[in-house]
């Protein structure tokens, strides 16, 4: 029996991430450097061409320095 890796794959995890670079003036590069996630592959997780897993999302949560329910939860208001 094949295990599966939880998916987080909601649009408002993206959101989420792309308004708290942009608030704290972080590229997708910088955070590929802070996560170690590869570049590309954020690229297309932002873009909603990539589905992210569980495993991901603590590791972009911990590389933005948030909690990863800020991340999942309620749609981050701009500019706050």
């Amino acid at each position: 029996m094949e295990l599966m890796t939880p998916s987080l794959g909601g649009e408002r995890f993206r959101e989420n991430v792309r308004e708290l670079m942009q608030r704290e003036g972080i590229s997708v590069s910088e955070l590929s450097r802070r996560s170690g996630c590869n570049r590309p592959g954020l690229s297309r997780l932002l873009n909603g061409q990539e589905d992210c897993t569980l495993e991901r999302a603590f590791i972009i949560a911990k590389a933005l320095e948030i909690p990863l329910s800020t991340l999942v939860g309620e749609k981050l208001s701009v500019g706050a």
